[in-house]
């Protein structure tokens, strides 16, 4: 399993969707059968899906995808787990770049604390994922859309 889907992986690396996208699916199908729907190695590969789905703008596909692997990751591993968080982050950022800014805000507000309660402020993963959440509500201020940056709390102003 893990041959196949390292060739998948080269495929969507090579723009070989179409390809990519069967092999990870029968990769899925496999662990499904063998390891569970919410074993972590079947979760890699609903993630890898999803990936794939998000580099071809097949938006909706991408979201239901991270949808499944988060609710599984919540679930198994808790709210707070770094993949948890890494999960919530991934959907944050799919949905800020589909413009549902009042979903992404609340997926942005989770990872940032969780980010900044597990590895503090300062690391670079936490100043990531506030920099996403800046620049969307940037966006938004721009485009008169949304919130406004005075909506994020201060605490990740830099």
């Amino acid at each position: 399993m893990a041959t196949l889907g390292n060739l998948a992986t080269i495929l969507k690396n090579k723009h070989s969707f179409h390809e990519a996208e069967q092999l990870y699916k029968r990769v899925l199908g496999a662990k499904e059968n063998t390891l569970g729907t919410e074993h972590p190695s079947t979760l890699m590969t609903v993630v890898d899906l999803a990936q794939l789905y998000q580099s071809q703008n097949r938006y909706p596909d991408a979201k239901a995808m991270n949808l499944r692997a988060l609710t599984a990751y919540k679930k198994t591993l808790g709210s707070d787990h770094p993949v948890t968080l890494n999960s919530i982050y991934s959907l944050a950022y799919l949905l800020h770049t589909q413009e549902d800014y009042q979903e992404a805000t609340v997926l942005y507000e989770q990872a940032c604390e969780g980010y900044k309660d597990l590895l503090a402020l300062d690391h670079p993963t936490t100043k990531a994922c506030i920099g996403k959440f800046q620049a969307m509500k940037h966006v938004q201020t721009s485009t008169s859309q949304g919130f406004g940056v005075a909506s994020i709390p201060s605490l990740y102003m830099q």
